[in-house]
Formats: C-alpha cells, structure tokens, sequence
C-alpha cells in the first residue's frame, strides 16, 4: 500500500506538471505558391517599415534585409542581432517587432527571457527571437549575454548542458534570428555584435500610419 500510495501521488504530481501553462507552438511559414521578384519583395517590406513608424535614414533597407535574412538564415555564417534602441518610451520599438513577427518565420516574442528557453526554444524550434523590453533583463544576466553572444555565428552557436539524472553531457543550438528592442542600449558585447537602429518619437508634421493590431495578418502572405 506504501509503494502504490507513492507511486499514486508521484504520478498526480506529474500530471500537475505538464498541466502548467500551455504549450508552445511554432509553425513554419506557408510557401507561396509561385516565384515572386525578390527587389519588389524588399521594396514592400521596407515600405510596410515606412508606412508604420518613424525612422531613421536607410532604416527601412536595414529592417527588409534583416527581415529577408530571417528567411535564408540557415543561409548564413553569421547573424547579427537587430537592436532597435531609443532614449525614452513611444518610439516605435515595440510596433516594429510586432511588423517582424507578422514579416518574419516561427516568430517567437518575449517579454522576459532566460537562459534555459533560449537554448531549448532554440533548439527545438529555430524561431525568429524576438526580445521587447530588453533592458529589463538583458544586462542583468550574464549568462543570457553569453548564449546569445555565441549565436552570433554559426560555427560557435551552440552550448553545453548536463541533462537526465545521469547527467548526460548534451550541445545544444542557439543558432536563429534575434531582435531586440530596448530603451538604452545593448551591452557592450551584444551591441559589437548588432545592427543597431535607434528610433525616436514622431516629429511634428510627420506622419505615419496606425498599426491595427487586428490587421497584422495582412503583412503574412
């Protein structure tokens, strides 16, 4: 009775276990059906930039070649981190990650981040990484910086963990995309490693279109 009264509540605990949050899911993108001309490609992405926020000169080239690198990024040897930084609030950080999450493949946005979702999440999914709020735990965790200082390249992009009760040596991927919006700016290491954008409030006189959070589903096809 012992033994099946622990293996009862052992098994209950379990059940608790998986039954936290919900799951993750990240789809792969639906190809279009046809080949389309890649310059119009990046000319509509880059105006989707320029309809929606204010920015800085030669921006919105910057974000539709990022954009386009999420795309072929098993493509590349190295991936620069895009930081979109600003000196105060309603700068359009958070309005530009949410276009690359409507432009770019398997988006995956947080809020808050550690070290072990990067490299699970990373591994299981190769997501497009997209940080908001960066400052609020990019600086303070040094072992955050460093994984993702090591998926700056793909020959380094991977990091090792003990798992299992056996503690099996396993190397896991933080090869992917990743974007970061901050007030302020990265820290040293990440920032040498970064294609920076710093945003800044609309002036008067310049206008831009309101991002419908509703209609971002446009921007997929």
């Amino acid at each position: 009775r012992t033994l099946a009264g622990a293996a009862l509540r052992d098994d209950a605990v379990a059940r608790a276990d998986d039954a936290q949050g919900g799951p993750l899911v990240i789809a792969d993108p639906e190809p279009w059906p046809e080949p389309v001309d890649g310059q119009d490609l990046a000319e509509g992405i880059a105006e989707a930039f320029r309809r929606h926020i204010a920015l800085p000169r030669g921006a919105d080239i910057a974000l539709a070649l990022w954009t386009l690198h999420t795309h072929a990024h098993d493509a590349a040897d190295v991936s620069p981190t895009l930081a979109l930084t600003s000196a105060a609030m309603r700068c359009g950080k958070t309005n530009t990650l949410l276009l690359l999450r409507a432009l770019a493949p398997r988006p995956f946005t947080v809020s808050t981040l550690t070290s072990a979702v990067v490299f699970r999440v990373v591994d299981k999914f190769k997501p497009t990484l997209l940080m908001d709020e960066a400052e609020t735990y990019v600086h303070e965790r040094e072992e955050l910086r460093g994984i993702l200082n090591a998926g700056h390249s793909r020959a380094g992009a991977v990091v090792p963990r003990l798992v299992g009760s056996e503690y099996e040596p396993r190397m896991f991927s933080t090869w992917c995309p990743k974007a970061a919006a901050m007030i302020g700016r990265l820290p040293p290491t990440l920032e040498d490693r970064a294609l920076v954008i710093r945003l800044r409030r609309k002036a008067p006189g310049e206008a831009t279109s309101r991002l419908r959070l509703d209609r971002l589903s446009e921007y997929e096809p």
